[in-house]
């Protein structure tokens, strides 16, 4: 009994690690020149789900953009990101690509937070980025997090 223990657990294991791989292909972008994008996305979206550095930041002490604490959007912070300039969001969101940030309802609607619609490239904003930029290459990244005590999706833009 125990060969067969043996084989079920080879069985298993290699069953696990091929649909291990299957979901990150799938989730993996499959055009090998987005991969740069993505990775600024990933990194960008993690630390706006943080709260940021210094914990209580402001637009003058700010080191790492975070937007969120005890896993609530934080409005003050929200509002401080917004009135960074846009050339200061980039240094501080450490990327070289142009990026978009807006909000959405559960029927994927963007939402104003507290006068805050979008947040990113002027004259850009949710259903217009093809038309004012036309992007080479542009990458989105959706997230979840509470507001009101709703689930809403922040969703990022990111293109070079």
């Amino acid at each position: 009994w125990a060969l067969d223990f043996i084989g079920a657990r080879v069985i298993f294991i290699t069953s696990f690690l091929v649909f291990y791989n299957y979901i990150l292909d799938l989730q993996a972008p499959k055009d090998a020149t987005l991969k740069p994008l993505e990775i600024d996305s990933r990194l960008i979206t993690t630390n706006l789900l943080s709260s940021g550095s210094p914990k209580n930041w402001t637009t003058i002490n700010v080191t790492v953009v975070g937007i969120v604490d005890n896993g609530y959007l934080n409005l003050d912070k929200l509002k401080n990101f917004s009135a960074l300039t846009y050339q200061d969001s980039k240094a501080l969101l450490k990327t070289r690509y142009d990026f978009y940030l807006f909000f959405e309802n559960k029927t994927t609607s963007p939402i104003n937070i507290s006068g805050v619609i979008g947040i990113g490239k002027a004259s850009v904003n949710s259903t217009n980025l093809n038309q004012v930029v036309n992007p080479l290459k542009i990458y989105q990244t959706t997230r979840l997090v509470v507001y009101n005590n709703q689930i809403v999706r922040m969703v990022l833009y990111i293109w070079q």
